[in-house]
């Protein structure tokens, strides 16, 4: 599905005409290896916090596949894209949106377009139907508790600000607010009960079975939010491999966590 690298990655020339041949064959023994076997040392992948659960289950079947060592670090993608532009040795983002991957693109950190992998909604969870509906009605209770994931650096929760501005809800809730730094975070709010509301990510719900704390509604169908994964620099081929892994044979681990495939 992937058939080539930005600003010719794989492009290896030999442009001395004077080599001796002995050299000329080592540097094509190289050149073969590097674009056969990626590199098998430990290598990165940075992970939304919403797609943490799903990109363990795809990483372990990768690394049994393909005897790797790959592991992923998880957070908001903003962050993560801030420690991406500040040299942080991740080979591959898989971003909550594809707003973050594109401002690495505009940087030209990219070794491939940045690839959708998945979909999913923003939905809205309340601890009671009674919370719900005095929500929905446009009359939450002047108390009420509210979590987002911070929307300086989480997709999920700058979706759910401009959805409670579009309502005319955002300063009456503003002084309740309360942030988590990404959508696990959130989630943690939900399921220890430390708040009334809160958006988070649709896959959370089959994630970590908050149904069994409340209540949930999807508020607005155009709110869905792709799972964006972009091939970084730092090793192309890695990159490349995952990607299409993830494309051709992962498809039943994306679903089975609740994303909605392409």
């Amino acid at each position: 599905m992937i058939s080539k690298l930005n600003n010719g990655q794989f492009a290896f020339k030999c442009e001395r005409a004077s080599y001796t041949a002995g050299l000329f064959l080592l540097l094509v023994a190289l050149t073969f290896g590097a674009c056969q076997e990626p590199s098998r040392s430990v290598q990165t992948v940075a992970v939304a916090s919403n797609a943490q659960h799903v990109m363990k289950d795809i990483v372990e079947r990768y690394n049994r596949t393909y005897d790797t060592h790959i592991h992923i670090v998880n957070g908001a993608s903003g962050q993560l894209t801030a420690q991406i532009e500040q040299g942080a040795p991740f080979f591959m983002l898989v971003s909550a949106d594809c707003v973050y991957p594109d401002s690495l693109v505009a940087h030209g950190m990219h070794a491939l377009e940045p690839v959708i992998l998945a979909q999913t909604p923003l939905v809205l969870w309340a601890a009671d139907s009674l919370i719900m509906t005095q929500f929905q009605s446009g009359h939450p209770a002047p108390d009420v508790r509210l979590a987002i994931p911070n929307p300086r650096f989480a997709p999920f929760g700058r979706a759910a600000k401009h959805y409670l501005q579009s309502q005319g809800l955002w300063h009456q809730l503003e002084p309740n607010l309360l942030m988590g730094g990404n959508v696990g975070q959130t989630n943690h709010f939900i399921t220890t009960q430390s708040v009334d509301l809160a958006f988070t990510a649709g896959v959370s719900l089959k994630q970590t079975g908050m149904t069994q704390y409340g209540v949930f509604h999807y508020p607005d169908n155009t709110l869905t939010l792709p799972l964006c994964a972009l091939v970084l620099k730092t090793n192309p081929e890695e990159g490349i491999r995952l990607v299409d892994f993830i494309q051709r044979s992962c498809r039943d681990l994306l679903q089975e966590h609740g994303y909605t495939l392409n």
